[in-house]
C-alpha cells in the first residue's frame, strides 16, 4: 500500500491548499521563545486579515507579539513553552488586538512540530474569532447578577426549580413572608412549602400539564407549622440544553372559602361513572385587571366589588338552575354546565363572556382597558382529583387551562392552513311556508368558522378581516358569476360593527365593495354584526349611511331578545337576524314580541342557524316569516 501514498510535492500542494482556504485563522512560527516579542511569524493564511486586519504581507517577518496587547503577551508565551515541554496541543481563549487597535477574543489551538531529531522547530496556531460568544457570556453573567440582585429585593416571594423538583434558589421575601431561610429550602423539594396533604396533587398536575404557566390554589405551610391560605404560579423555562427549570411565585392571599355547591356539583355530575367522569366545564375570564388596579389604587376594591357583582348577575341570569360556578383567585369564574352538552356550553359561554364585557365596559368607566374571555369544553376529571376538598376546583382550572391553549392552538392551525385556500357556501333561508326564500346567507366552511369562534371566545381577533374580506369576495364571485342570469335574489354577507369602525379595516373591507358597482348594489346585503347591547343610534346610523350607497340593503344582528333594543337601529333598517340559540328553550315567547315590536318599522326578521325542524316549525307557527337552516345553497 505504500506505492499508494502521496508524493511528499503533491501533498505539499494539498496542505497549502487547505491552508489558503481555511475559515480558521492559520500562523505557522518559528520556536525561539526567547526573543522579545515572541516566534516570529514565517505564514499567514488570508483568513487572518478578516479577524485581525492584518494582511499576511504585513505579519510575515513579524513577531507573535504584534497580534496581541503587552501585558497579554508573558502570559502567551508561558503557555507555548507548556505545549513545547508536553508535546501536546493546547487550547486557549486570549485576548488579541487588531490592527486598528480594537480588541477582540480569539480561540486559538496550538501545536508544536518537532524534527526527527526530537527538537521543536515550528508552532502552528488555528484560531477561531469568538468575541460574539464571549461578548453574549459577559452579557448574560451581567444580566443574571441583575436578576439575582432584583430577586433578591422583591416583595413577591419567588423560587427557582431545577430539573429534578428542588429549590435552587430563592429569595428573602419567602423568609419575610412564611419563615423559610433560604438555607432551610435550597436543594429541598419545593413541594417542602405546600401542605402535606396537598402535595401529590400538586405534583401530578405539573407532571401531566404541558402548559408554560400553572396557576393553583394551595395549602402553604409555614415553617413553624402553621398552614396559610395561599395560590401558586409556576411558569416552566425551558433552557438549551433542554432541561426544564421552573420559577414559582408564592402567594399568601385571604383565605378564599371553598365553593361547596360547585364541588357538590362536579360530584354529583361523576356519579357513578367510576374512577373517572367528563363534566361540561367553563372559564370566563377577567383579562386587564392589573392595570387598572395599579390605576385605581385605594379605590380599586369598591369598584371590583361592584365589577364582579355585576358579572356574578349575569352568570346567574344566563345559567340554568343546575348549572353552578365559583369565583377563582385569577379574576375569573370556573363554570359547571350541569345539563348542557359541549357545543351549548360553549355557545353559552360566549354569550356571558359578551354580556359582562358589555356591561363592565358600559357601565364602569374604569374598566374601559379590560377584555373577558370564556370558553367552555369538555374535562376529564379523575378520583384522585378529588381530595382533598379543594382539589376539584385546582384539577378544573390546571385541565381548562391545558385545553384552552390546545383549542387556541388548533384553531390558529386551522386558519394558517386553509384561511388562504377556503371557499365559502351559502345558506338557505325559507318562508314561514317552508319555500326557499329569495335570499342566501354567506357562510365560512365549517372548519374556518369554528376556529374563528374558538379565537374570538379567547379574545383574538386577528384573523376577523381576513375572515370577513374572504365572505364579501365569495358573495361578490356569486354575484359576477350569475351576471348574465339577470338574478333579483339577495345575497346576505356579515361584517363586525368593530371592522367598520376601525379605519384601515373599513377601507380595506369597503375597498373591495366598491369594484363591484351595480351589481352589488342590486343584489348584496350587508349584516352589521357584534353590536353591544348599549351601542348608540346615531353611531348606527353613521355607519349605515358609510355603506348603503353600496348594498342592496343594511341589515343588522340582534345581540339580544329583549324588544327594547330595536330602538337603538336606524329607523330604515329593512331586515334584522338573530341566532336561534338565544331564543332559548321557549323561542315562541321572545320571538312574538320581536315580531310585535319590529312590525310598525315594516321591518323583517331572519332566525339564523335554526338545528332541527321542530324548532322551525315552531317558529313558523309563531310568524317568523324567514328561518336559515343549516342547509346549503
Amino acid at each position: 500500500m505504500a506505492d499508494k501514498a502521496l508524493p511528499d510535492k503533491e501533498l505539499l500542494s494539498i496542505l497549502q491548499a487547505f491552508v489558503g482556504k481555511a475559515k480558521e485563522t492559520i500562523l505557522i512560527t518559528d520556536a525561539d521563545l526567547n526573543v522579545p516579542g515572541g516566534p516570529m511569524i514565517l505564514h499567514a493564511n488570508d483568513a487572518v486579515e478578516s479577524s485581525s486586519g492584518y494582511t499576511a504581507r504585513d505579519l510575515i517577518g513579524q513577531r507573535l507579539g504584534i497580534l496581541y496587547p503587552a501585558e497579554s503577551l508573558p502570559g502567551l508565551i508561558a503557555q507555548l513553552r507548556d505545549a513545547a515541554q508536553s508535546g501536546q496541543p493546547i487550547q486557549i481563549e486570549a485576548l488579541a488586538t487588531s490592527k486598528a487597535g480594537k480588541p477582540h477574543w480569539m480561540e486559538v489551538s496550538t501545536i508544536a512540530i518537532l524534527s526527527p531529531a526530537g527538537v521543536i522547530t515550528h508552532f502552528v496556531r488555528m484560531g477561531r474569532d469568538v468575541t460574539a460568544r464571549k461578548r453574549a457570556e459577559s452579557e448574560r453573567e451581567t444580566t443574571q447578577r441583575l436578576l439575582a440582585s432584583v430577586f433578591g429585593v422583591l416583595d413577591q416571594a419567588l423560587g427557582v426549580i431545577d430539573d429534578h423538583g428542588r429549590f435552587a434558589m430563592v429569595n428573602t421575601a419567602v423568609t419575610r413572608q412564611f419563615g423559610w431561610s433560604v438555607f432551610d429550602l435550597i436543594g429541598k423539594p419545593y413541594t417542602e412549602i405546600i401542605d402535606p396533604a396537598e402535595r401529590p396533587t400538586v405534583e401530578r398536575q405539573l407532571a401531566t400539564g404541558d402548559e408554560m404557566t400553572c396557576r393553583m390554589s394551595v395549602r402553604l405551610r409555614h415553617r413553624k407549622g402553621d398552614l396559610l391560605p395561599g395560590e401558586i404560579v409556576v411558569t416552566t423555562i425551558p433552557q438549551p440544553d433542554g432541561r426544564p427549570y421552573r420559577v414559582m411565585m408564592v402567594t399568601q392571599r385571604a383565605d378564599m372559602p371553598v365553593d361547596k355547591s360547585f364541588e357538590q356539583a362536579v360530584r354529583k355530575a361523576l356519579q357513578g361513572v367510576g374512577k373517572s367522569g367528563t363534566v361540561v366545564a367553563g372559564k370566563v375570564q377577567l383579562v386587564g385587571l392589573a392595570e387598572v388596579r395599579a390605576a385605581l389604587g385605594d379605590r380599586w376594591p369598591a369598584v371590583a366589588d361592584r365589577s364582579f357583582q355585576a358579572a356574578e348577575n349575569i352568570l346567574r341570569k344566563h345559567l340554568g338552575d343546575t348549572d353552578v360556578f365559583s369565583r377563582t383567585a385569577d379574576d375569573g369564574f370556573l363554570v359547571c354546565f350541569a345539563e348542557l352538552d359541549e357545543s351549548e356550553a360553549q355557545f353559552k359561554a360566549r354569550t356571558i363572556g359578551n354580556e359582562i364585557r358589555e356591561k363592565l365596559v358600559g357601565e364602569f368607566p374604569e374598566m374601559a382597558g379590560t377584555d373577558v374571555t370564556s370558553f367552555a369544553t369538555t374535562i376529564q376529571v379523575d378520583a384522585d382529583d378529588m381530595m382533598p376538598e379543594n382539589a376539584i376546583v385546582n384539577a378544573l382550572e390546571a385541565r381548562l387551562t391545558r385545553e384552552r391553549k390546545r383549542l387556541e392552538d388548533a384553531a390558529i392551525k386551522a386558519m394558517r392552513a386553509k384561511l388562504t385556500t377556503a371557499e365559502v357556501w351559502f345558506q338557505i333561508v325559507r318562508t314561514d311556508t317552508n319555500h326557499a326564500a329569495p335570499i342566501v346567507l354567506t357562510r365560512l366552511p365549517a372548519d374556518i368558522e369554528d376556529a374563528q369562534s374558538t379565537l374570538l371566545a379567547l379574545g383574538r381577533s386577528e384573523y376577523v378581516p381576513q375572515t370577513e374580506l374572504l365572505l364579501l369576495t365569495g358573495a361578490a364571485e356569486r354575484v359576477l358569476a350569475e351576471l348574465k342570469q339577470d338574478r333579483t335574489d339577495l345575497i346576505l354577507t356579515p361584517v363586525r360593527l368593530a371592522t367598520l369602525t376601525h379605519r384601515r379595516d373599513a377601507e380595506h373591507w369597503l375597498q373591495v365593495a366598491r369594484t363591484l358597482g351595480g351589481p352589488g348594489k342590486k343584489r348584496l346585503v350587508v349584516e352589521i354584526r357584534e353590536l353591544g347591547r348599549d351601542t348608540a343610534r346615531a353611531r348606527l346610523t353613521d355607519v349605515t349611511m358609510m355603506v348603503s350607497s353600496l348594498f342592496r340593503a343594511v341589515a343588522f344582528e340582534l345581540p339580544t331578545t329583549d324588544p327594547a333594543f330595536i330602538a337603538h337601529l336606524p329607523i330604515t333598517a329593512p331586515l334584522v337576524t338573530i341566532e336561534a340559540r338565544l331564543l332559548g328553550d321557549n323561542a315562541t315567547v321572545p320571538v312574538t314580541r320581536l315580531l310585535k315590536t319590529l312590525l310598525p318599522r315594516r321591518c323583517r326578521l331572519i332566525v339564523k342557524n335554526v338545528a332541527s325542524s321542530t324548532l322551525a316549525v315552531t317558529l313558523a307557527k309563531a310568524g317568523v316569516p324567514l328561518i336559515a337552516t343549516n342547509t346549503p345553497d
